[in-house]
């Protein structure tokens, strides 16, 4: 027995059209990176491997330095997906929130209003802040100026106690 074809309309064959151009563009983004990545991965390790085991080379000392280099290589090519995959989400939450909060208050507003906030605290703190400043001002005038009185009284009444014979034999 024959099989008999379905015919396919146009709809089919532009959808068909499109798998294949996303199939290729997923061989070539996706697919392709990752198994050269895995490639060149596997063979540094394999060769890290073989160098490290293999003591029958004569200069131990650069093969020691390119295992240490091949580790660290590794390392990092190993972790660089995990940074960019640990990013997502938190690019993906920002990204969210501005879309909610976009749709619903419009940034210019939304800023607007934070800013109006931050305009009448830095006002209201800084008349708070110059009535402290002169208030702790004049405290510290008024004990300098009490300091300053009861010594010239102590130095007045009891200033006989502290010259030495020095300074009374330069005054007469």
């Amino acid at each position: 027995m024959t099989q008999i074809e379905p015919q396919l309309t146009p709809d089919q064959i532009r959808q068909k059209e499109r798998q294949r151009q996303l199939n290729r563009f997923n061989r070539l983004t996706i697919y392709l990176p990752l198994a050269l990545m895995a490639i060149i991965i596997f063979t540094l390790v394999g060769l890290m491997l073989w160098r490290t085991l293999d003591s029958g080379q004569d200069n131990m000392a650069d093969w020691r330095l390119f295992s240490s280099a091949s580790a660290d290589l590794i390392i990092i090519l190993t972790i660089l997906p995990l940074i960019l995959l640990s990013a997502i989400f938190p690019a993906l939450a920002v990204g969210w929130i501005w879309y909610t909060w976009g749709n619903r208050y419009p940034v210019e507003k939304w800023l607007q209003g934070y800013m109006r906030k931050a305009d009448s605290l830095i006002v209201n703190s800084s008349g708070k802040i110059d009535g402290v400043a002169k208030k702790a001002a004049d405290a510290s005038i008024t004990y300098r100026a009490s300091t300053t009185k009861i010594g010239r009284i102590v130095e007045k009444s009891f200033g006989w106690l502290f010259t030495s014979q020095k300074n009374s034999q330069n005054k007469v």
